[in-house]
């Protein structure tokens, strides 16, 4: 088929979409594991009209190398907790992840349809859809993403494409972003320091808030395997 946009992804989809023939689609990235109550549960929501746009996180599964680890380690301490974290300051779901977003036809003509000439379209899409008046369900339902022999170049890769994504879509607010990596600034601070009392009382705040937070997401969402780095199991996300 013939790329109507730079976004082949978003090209494929427009042609499936052309192709269907029932109002509620389903997009889903095609390294996603799903149970078979998959459909019913992310389809559920769209019940109410309020609601516009159902969207799901996911957690990778069996890792068998150290690039995959790391990318099972991440989803599960850093992206998830994030996308909670975003919730709650923007007041509600303003974001869509592209590993399932559900909708109507008549609603995603309704806040723009598929925009084929830009990065990041999931996220957009639910940006768009929070901006047209619509509710975004981040579903109960947590995915499996099947990341079990990544490279540490192609996480490096994804990471970039995905840091470039969030600063596409978010303008200016991307480079507070820098404001994050607490446990990585206190070594320097350390030596900087000469391991003073306060740069080592700092960073032993640091790590202790961090990894409890890793330590809590893991262990509410049953992912302690991920960050061992051999495998996880999804769970209910409260």
């Amino acid at each position: 088929m013939q790329p109507r946009g730079i976004n082949y992804k978003d090209s494929t989809l427009s042609y499936l979409l052309e192709a269907t023939r029932y109002e509620t689609i389903v997009f889903a990235d095609s390294d996603i594991q799903v149970k078979p109550d998959y459909l019913r549960t992310v389809t559920a929501p769209l019940a109410e009209a309020k609601i516009g746009l159902v969207t799901c996180a996911f957690v990778a599964r069996n890792p068998q190398f150290l690039g995959s680890a790391l990318a099972a380690l991440g989803r599960c301490c850093d992206f998830i907790p994030s996308a909670l974290v975003a919730r709650l300051l923007d007041g509600g779901v303003r974001f869509a992840v592209g590993a399932t977003i559900a909708t109507r036809k008549s609603t995603l003509a309704d806040f723009g349809g598929l925009h084929l000439d830009r990065i990041g379209s999931d996220y957009n899409l639910g940006k768009r859809a929070a901006l047209a008046g619509y509710q975004i369900h981040l579903s109960e339902c947590i995915l499996e993403s099947d990341t079990g022999r990544e490279t540490l170049q192609q996480l490096f890769e994804r990471e970039l494409r995905w840091s470039r994504t969030i600063r596409f879509n978010r303008g200016a607010i991307y480079y507070t972003m820098i404001f994050c990596y607490g446990t990585v600034f206190c070594i320097p601070l350390l030596v900087v320091s000469g391991f003073s009392a306060l740069a080592i009382g700092v960073t032993l705040l640091t790590f202790t808030i961090r990894y409890s937070q890793a330590f809590v997401a893991a262990l509410s969402m049953g992912c302690g395997g991920c960050c061992a780095g051999f495998g996880c199991c999804p769970c209910a996300m409260g």
